[in-house]
């Protein structure tokens, strides 16, 4: 496998194809290093590092964290269009659609940088992306949202339970503790086996793609921005068949 395509190892050749021209046209606009991709491509990566399959799923969309607003270059907007803008404060987050790949990534800002990164090769340079522990720990408090307003999707209780079985649990416990709310248990054992507990009680709470709209909407978070101004969410409905 080339350096080039250790990044979206698993993947079929024309899902590669299409993750490649993705993220080569994506970090084009992104300040190099002040990056980290998380979420799904990470987990895959992680996994198939450690020989573990990884269930099979389309490739939609990619999820990066930033350092702050200034990583994403105004000109993005030359190959992206714009679905989500949010910024209130410190915080901002960015929605943006490829048209030609069909694929959609979201920009997230973040409060503390990760604990650590892994470097992986990609093209002639590499990149940042989050360590096991970290998206271990990410994975498990997100779950803890499950409740009857905040329905959770089934993949990141697998996530969960497969990260769990290649991470560094001690470390990934130590991380857990600095950085949990208090409304939820101490140790990350704990706070996976409530989640799993209000799962069995409520299976109604976990619904595939929960923030996923089947039509066009408009967004009460959004803003307006000078250097990314949205798109028409009728023409992103178009692009991508719904709209998160």
């Amino acid at each position: 496998m080339s350096a080039k395509n250790q990044l979206v190892s698993g993947f079929s050749e024309s899902e590669s194809e299409r993750i490649d021209k993705h993220l080569s046209k994506l970090i084009m606009h992104l300040a190099p290093g002040r990056f980290v991709i998380v979420g799904g491509i990470a987990i895959r990566y992680h996994l198939q590092k450690a020989g573990i399959q990884y269930p099979e799923r389309p490739f939609n969309d990619l999820d990066i964290i930033v350092e702050s607003i200034d990583v994403v270059n105004p000109d993005i907007i030359d190959d992206f269009l714009i679905s989500h803008f949010h910024q209130k404060d410190n915080f901002f987050y960015l929605a943006l659609v490829d048209e030609e790949t069909r694929t959609k990534v979201d920009i997230f800002d973040w409060e503390k940088p990760p604990d650590k990164v892994v470097e992986v090769p990609f093209e002639d340079g590499c990149i940042k992306i989050i360590s096991v522990e970290d998206q271990l720990v990410k994975t498990v408090y997100d779950i803890q949202r499950i409740s009857k307003k905040a329905n959770v999707d089934p993949k990141q209780f697998l996530d969960a339970r497969l990260l769990s079985q290649i991470a560094d649990i001690k470390r990934a416990d130590e991380l857990w503790k600095k950085k949990r709310d208090t409304r939820f248990p101490e140790s990350l054992s704990d706070a996976i086996k409530r989640a799993e507990l209000i799962k069995q009680k409520h299976p109604e709470w976990v619904k595939k793609s929960p923030f996923r709209k089947q039509a066009p909407y408009m967004c009460p978070d959004c803003v307006k921005s000078k250097e990314f101004p949205l798109d028409s969410m009728k023409r992103i409905y178009e692009i991508l068949g719904t709209i998160e």
